[in-house]
Order: structure tokens, then sequence, then C-alpha cells
């Protein structure tokens, strides 16, 4: 048996549109989860001179450029993920403990045996990592290094009064600024970073 000639007419070329993929797929956003609601946070949008959070994280959250078709837990270095979801979408996300203080540095893998890929076996950035660093210290409403009472006036003010650090003050990232999220201060009284 021989193949049609190409582009005639029972031809594979004749009857589909072959695409070759050479674009990797990159990181349009990476977000951290935390909170009872499953809230996000971009960290490319921390106000200038903060780079404290103040919520217990619970996921690292990366929006990519294309779809994800190959990734596991351990695509995401830094800090050991329980769960991966999303994989087919363009949205990733992993799961883990709560982290309520310390310093993470985390990449998410465009190399080795598990690397993000697209479809087409594309490696993430051309096979490069995409690192990210933050810091978490959960209660620190200010952002100054510290749990003390300036955190506490911090969420107490913005209970009643809503300003530009309400998203900071709602350390139990339920979307609001109650009398929880000051209790939550109160217990942490005293914690700092090293």
């Amino acid at each position: 048996m021989s193949l049609p000639s190409p582009g005639a007419v029972d031809s594979l070329g004749a009857n589909k549109t072959i695409v070759i993929d050479t674009i990797a797929p990159i990181v349009s956003q990476y977000l951290v989860v935390y909170g009872t609601n499953n809230l996000t946070f971009d960290l490319a949008t921390l106000p200038m001179g903060r780079d404290i959070l103040p919520w217990q994280v619970t996921g690292v959250r990366v929006v990519f450029s294309e779809a994800i078709a190959t990734g596991n837990q351990a695509s995401l270095t830094g800090i050991p993920a329980s769960g991966l979801s999303g994989l087919t979408t363009s949205i990733l996300t992993w799961t883990f403990g709560a982290l309520a203080d310390g310093s993470y540095n985390t990449s998410v893998l465009g190399t080795g045996v598990n690397a993000i890929k697209d479809a087409a076996g594309n490696p993430l950035g051309d096979g490069s990592d995409f690192n990210r660093s933050f810091r978490v210290l959960y209660g620190d409403a200010n952002g100054d290094g510290v749990v003390n009472s300036l955190d506490m006036a911090v969420v107490a003010t913005n209970t009643t009064t809503p300003n530009s650090l309400f998203l900071f003050a709602d350390v139990t990232g339920n979307g609001v600024v109650d009398l929880n999220d000051y209790r939550e201060v109160r217990k942490r009284i005293g914690r700092s970073l090293p």
C-alpha cells in the first residue's frame, strides 16, 4: 500500500491543518491563596515597601499564557504541596498546610522531570524555572515584621472606616474586617520574622 502524494485528495495534508507549536508557556500571574474563603492575592501588586503577607497562606495559584498538560505536586518547589489542580487549563493551584510564619523561596519548574509543559511538550519559559519569594507573618497587618498593638490598631480602624489597609487588616481572609481579625492579631502579639 502506498500513501497518497502530499496535497492529494486523500492525503493528510489535504484533510488536516497541521500546526507545529514551538511557543513555550510563560507565567502570567503568581498568586497566593489564603483565608477561609480561599481568597487570592497577586504578589506583583504588593504596595511599595511591603513584602510581608499577614494571612495564613494555603496555596499558590499560577496563571499561565496557555493550558498546561504536564505537571505535578513537585513542579512547585520551596513548599511541600499536598495537592495540585487545574491540569489541562491555564490555571494551576498547588495546595498545602497553612503557612503562618516564615520566608519561602519557590520555583515553578521549567526543567527536569517535574517541569511544567504544554500539550506540545514545550517546557515553561523555554526550559527556565520561574522563581518567586514571599514572606508570611500571620497577623502583621501593617507589614513591619512584628505583630504588636499597631496591628491591632490597623484592624480596629478598618472595622469602622475601611481604608487602603483593609485587605491586610482582614487577616482571617473571610472578606470582612471584624472581631475575628482583632482576636487573631491579639493572640499573636510578639511574633516576628527572624
